[in-house]
């Protein structure tokens, strides 16, 4: 059964707008319905934000590194007519890297392969790094199968995070489960 506490009712609209109203802050109730509906909008597209939280760290780590503060990192589904693989990305350096899916994958296999993903830009950014500090140990050679060991501690944190919510569709139900799903990718 989900939990109701938050849900935004009409009841919680009325006691937003008295609670203001009552210690003098005039706020009308359209108002507030307007900036919810607003907000509701807004908030359909979290489900496309795929592993936001990392996502956000990486970009701000590439950011400092490269010194480059437009970097970002953005995610494309696939056009339905296109064959392509399950997942994938491109790198523009100094710009921006994308990663591509395919939008109809099950929840748990989408958040693997994009994890995947952003250990490529992750190790890129490490190889980065070692060209502006010189104590950093030499790392060469293609970022794979690196880049699903860092895909492997991604979703280990998230199964953590969310270890007391019921997430049944994205979690993984062991440790097992998320090291055969990435030894899979290989």
């Amino acid at each position: 059964m989900p939990n109701i506490e938050f849900d935004i009712t009409e009841e919680k609209i009325d006691r937003i707008v008295s609670s203001y109203n009552a210690i003098g802050v005039d706020i009308s109730k359209e108002n507030v319905k307007h900036i919810y509906d607003v907000f509701i909008k807004l908030t359909t597209n979290i489900k496309g934000q795929y592993l936001a939280h990392i996502t956000r760290v990486i970009k701000n780590y590439f950011r400092d590194v490269t010194q480059n503060p437009l970097f970002i990192i953005k995610y494309t589904p696939y056009l339905c007519s296109e064959k392509k693989l399950k997942c994938g990305a491109a790198f523009y350096p100094g710009r921006r890297f994308v990663i591509f899916y395919q939008p109809d994958l099950p929840e748990k296999e989408l958040r693997v392969r994009l994890a995947h993903e952003l250990g490529h830009l992750f190790l890129l950014a490490v190889i980065e790094q070692k060209k502006y500090d010189k104590r950093l140990p030499v790392y060469e050679g293609t970022t794979e199968p690196l880049s699903s060991v860092f895909g492997i501690f991604t979703i280990s944190d998230k199964n953590h995070f969310y270890a007391n919510v019921h997430e049944s569709d994205r979690n993984h139900k062991n440790w097992n489960a998320i090291l055969d799903d990435f030894l899979a990718l290989a």
